[in-house]
């Protein structure tokens, strides 16, 4: 498959995380616990489909690319990834870190879409 398709699948992985990660953040900010969570099951479900994709695809860019694990920049975008993974169970769980949360996840994938598109080391 071409690059750009890898791209494009890329970009639709990370908002798939996204997406789930904003709306928990809203229902738990809002005072809203996991057990009252409406769409539960999708919400987790798109979480993980969007973690999968993103994953797939962004090994598929590599494969494009010739990038090589010797890149450094490829192990923080792999630890963006475990980050945006691990997230999810930290909304309900440290409640005082939901302001937080809604700033660093950004400032988290703009990491990711700098290192991708700059490669610095």
């Amino acid at each position: 498959m071409s690059y750009e398709f890898y791209k494009i699948l890329h970009i639709l992985g990370i908002t798939l995380i996204i997406l789930p990660l904003g709306g928990l953040l809203i229902h738990a900010l809002g005072g809203g616990v996991k057990s009252n969570l409406p769409s539960r099951k999708m919400i987790f479900i798109t979480h993980g489909v969007g973690l999968l994709i993103a994953f797939v695809a962004g090994f598929g860019l590599m494969a494009r690319t010739g990038t090589q694990f010797s890149d450094g920049w490829i192990w923080v975008k792999l630890g963006i990834w475990l980050f945006l993974a691990g997230v999810v169970s930290l909304i309900f769980r440290k409640k005082s870190l939901l302001p937080v949360l809604w700033i660093l996840i950004p400032l988290i994938v703009g990491l990711g879409a700098f290192l991708a598109r700059y490669k610095p080391f």
